[in-house]
């Protein structure tokens, strides 16, 4: 077993992750300053709650990796988390170009296809309880719309 050094013991993915999504919240925080107040009130908390979480994630792993010695695998499995990343790159344009709604319903049963879930009844519920807890969110309490659909333009 090799001895790492302070430095090497603390450059890890998550604190790359959480320096990267502190970073793009600081960031995104900023936009929201010439929002009118109430419109901007939902992104800053929920922005200021990544910051919060992911500086927390990067001090747990951090005294985690400070008092063991030996290196853990980050990646147990490359193949999901390609899969993974893959699905968001696909998604986040999809969105845009199909429409919110129809996105998120092809995207959840898709993801859980390809993750090995084969249960249909529990996909089918809860693709139908995310879309309809969103839609009840934003479309009928906040008054928001989301990006519209392809076929009702």
């Amino acid at each position: 077993m090799k001895e790492k050094s302070i430095i090497g013991r603390c450059i890890f993915p998550e604190t790359i992750a959480g320096i990267i999504i502190i970073s793009a919240c600081l960031y995104l925080l900023t936009l929201t300053e010439n929002m009118p107040r109430t419109s901007s009130l939902l992104p800053q908390i929920i922005l200021w709650s990544g910051v919060i979480l992911s500086a927390t994630m990067i001090t747990q792993e951090l005294r985690k990796r400070l008092k063991e010695q030996e290196d853990k695998t980050f990646f147990i499995d490359k193949r999901r988390f390609l899969i993974a990343a893959t699905l968001c790159c696909l998604y986040i344009p999809s969105v845009h170009f199909v429409g919110f709604y129809s996105s998120t319903i092809l995207f959840i049963p898709i993801t859980a296809l390809l993750f090995g879930y084969r249960n249909k009844t529990v996909t089918i519920a809860a693709t139908t309880i995310f879309i309809t807890g969103l839609f009840v969110i934003f479309s009928l309490i906040m008054g928001k719309e989301l990006p519209s659909e392809f076929f009702l333009y």
